[in-house]
């Protein structure tokens, strides 16, 4: 069988509709797992989830109940430098002196903290519960934007994949008449089609936090 007559078996808006379907919701679920595990982290044996960024608090709770609350002074704006982070944990005070620098990530900055360090393991509490803080207040948006930029990629690989005479035609209207698309042609696209939606899914993976 010539691509061409494989083309025509399955080039039509019904198995592209159904494919960009199954598709998005494929990278959804893979955004859901993404914040699921984002939003869990460990702490002497037991698991945390994040359950609240403000300003100036980040909340989590283990399996038990029991509260992780951070609480930072000085930083309650956004243009503020925050003096100082404490974390309440079990009846556990830890309290740290903070400073904060920026870093790019992805479309917007992040704020990056560092502090006075000496226990390990109160320092991976706090160090967490900071990247929340530092996280928060661009995450969502992060994600957002990147689900959005994966699925146009993955949108236009999809098109390429299953209408390449359409696209044929799209780059060849203004200099070649009543042309066809040569069967390597078909192939290639093809080629290209599986290449920008396997990359599309790559991309978003990596980018996730």
């Amino acid at each position: 069988m010539y691509w061409y007559e494989l083309y025509e078996l399955y080039s039509n808006k019904r198995v592209f509709l159904r494919s960009y379907v199954v598709l998005t919701a494929l990278m959804v679920i893979i955004v859901v797992f993404s914040v699921y595990s984002y939003r869990r982290f460990s702490f002497e044996g037991e698991t945390l989830r994040l359950v609240r960024v403000t300003h100036d608090t980040v909340t989590a709770i283990d399996s038990d109940g029991n509260k992780a609350v951070l609480t930072i002074t000085g930083g309650q704006s956004w243009f503020r430098t925050p003096e100082s982070a404490s974390v309440i944990y079990r009846d556990r005070v830890i309290t740290r002196d903070v400073s904060t620098d920026t870093e790019s990530r992805g479309f917007g900055l992040i704020f990056v903290y560092s502090f006075s360090e000496d226990d390990l393991t109160e320092r991976a509490l706090m160090r967490q519960m900071l990247a929340y803080h530092a996280e928060g207040r661009t995450i969502w948006r992060y994600i957002i934007i990147s689900l959005l930029l994966t699925n146009l990629l993955m949108l236009f690989g999809l098109f390429t994949l299953i209408f390449p005479k359409i696209r044929w035609e799209m780059q060849t209207f203004m200099y070649v008449r009543d042309g066809e698309p040569t069967d390597f042609y078909y192939f290639t696209t093809f080629v290209c089609g599986i290449i920008f939606i396997c990359g599309s899914f790559i991309i978003l993976i990596l980018v996730l936090p």
